[in-house]
């Protein structure tokens, strides 16, 4: 099958599959094969909810309009990356690395933006940028008073008192260093033994690979302890899909639920959509679909412009605050996580937080997903910029995204 779906790397990537194209896709179905990057995710990545169920996230009354005032100058920015010299124009029309779609606003407004294999209207799923919602979401719990940053994991989920868990707290699950053997890296990823692939198997509703099917939190509950919490940011799905029960447990609310108040607020011009384990719990690590734009509104949320998508601040004062300013540079370049970072923007960042993989000391944010997504937020020059890709090994456009948010600024 590989071959016969060579040609997508080479054609336009909104190029449809026929009906024979999506059966022997659907075959091929797996979570191994999804977060591969390979010819399933063509059409998996963009119809997400024909292979997994999934919660809807209505729009609302109305979408937000986003004025356009294109300015071809930000695609033809050449900036040097770890593969060469490149422009955002030369990295969209590339086939290694697939990218399906591109958006930046400056100030709120479309200034450029671009679809080589996909459809503006179409949903594609976010991958790990998703886990952003778990920072947000958090942010707004603890404004209203109901969670507290330092309060312990076993008292918030009361199913997590004797586990390995014990001792971890909000704060650690927001910065990623839970002290968890869980750590997500390419090794780990394609190590079918693995606890976070053992995780992965649970909630697709698939065996493990030594043939056991467990439930999303029987996986949970078994993980084992590599060191004491808040030593080491440590990348895990895993980690979001916790912070995801606790915050089930103290709104009394399910997480669709939670996400749904933000999506109708920012005005999102489509329903969004976001996969259930077969017990119901919300993928909310990375499979919440989208169209481009949506992202885009989601990005603003986090900027001055948050005005020209909704009505009232969704995202509280001082969790953009902390986000920018708090964080943990000391363990953040002990793990995969931060070293990696630096790798891509091929400058160190200061710091992970809420769920967020890279600030900046100027702070902008960044938040990447498997296979080439990503999201660049830069609040003090009003800027955002998001991608769809799907391509694990190809030029990343990180240092592309930061040059154009600081040429943007100004």
């Amino acid at each position: 099958m590989e071959n016969r779906f060579a040609r997508y790397a080479r054609l336009p990537l909104d190029a449809r599959f026929d009906s024979r194209d999506v059966y022997e896709l659907r075959e091929a179905w797996g979570s191994p094969r999804f977060g591969g990057a390979k010819d399933v995710g063509l059409y998996a990545y963009t119809h997400l909810s024909e292979f997994l169920p999934c919660a809807v996230i209505d729009p609302g009354a109305a979408p937000s309009p986003l004025a356009v005032d294109l300015r071809p100058d930000v695609l033809d920015m050449v900036v040097e990356t770890r593969y060469g010299p490149r422009s955002g124009s030369q990295l969209l029309a590339d086939p290694l690395v697939r990218l399906r779609g591109f958006i930046a606003l400056h100030r709120g407004r479309i200034v450029a933006e671009a679809y080589p294999g996909m459809g503006p209207r179409d949903r594609h799923v976010w991958m790990s940028v998703a886990k952003t919602w778990g920072g947000l979401l958090a942010a707004r719990e603890a404004a209203a008073g109901r969670l507290d940053e330092q309060g312990r994991l076993e008292d918030l989920v009361p199913e997590f008192a004797g586990t390995a868990w014990v001792g971890v707290t909000v704060r650690d699950l927001l910065d990623m260093a839970t002290g968890m053997d869980i750590e997500e890296t390419l090794p780990s990823l394609k190590d079918p033994m693995a606890p976070t692939s053992r995780f992965f198997a649970a909630e697709f509703g698939e065996p493990d690979a030594a043939g056991r099917l467990r439930t999303h939190n029987e996986v949970l509950l078994t993980l084992e302890r590599l060191e004491p919490p808040g030593q080491v940011a440590r990348y895990s799905s895993v980690v979001t899909n916790v912070l995801g029960l606790v915050l089930e447990a103290v709104s009394g609310r399910r997480i669709a639920a939670l996400v749904q108040d933000v999506w109708a607020a920012m005005g999102a011009e489509r329903a969004a959509t976001l996969a259930l384990s077969p017990q119901g719990q919300a993928a909310i690590h990375g499979l919440f679909s989208s169209t481009l734009r949506d992202l885009g509104r989601y990005g603003l949320l986090h900027t001055p412009s948050w005005s020209r998508v909704a009505a009232e601040p969704q995202a509280p004062t001082d969790y953009l605050h902390n986000l920018r300013t708090r964080g943990r540079p000391e363990i953040y370049p002990l793990g995969d996580l931060g070293p990696r970072q630096a790798e891509a923007f091929r400058e160190v960042p200061r710091h992970n937080a809420y769920q967020w993989d890279s600030v900046f000391e100027d702070g902008d944010m960044f938040k990447g997903g498997l296979n080439g997504q990503g999201l660049y937020v830069s609040p003090s020059r009003d800027v955002v910029i998001a991608w769809f890709g799907i391509n694990r090994d190809g030029i990343g456009i990180h240092p592309v995204a930061r040059a154009m948010a600081k040429a943007l600024g100004g």
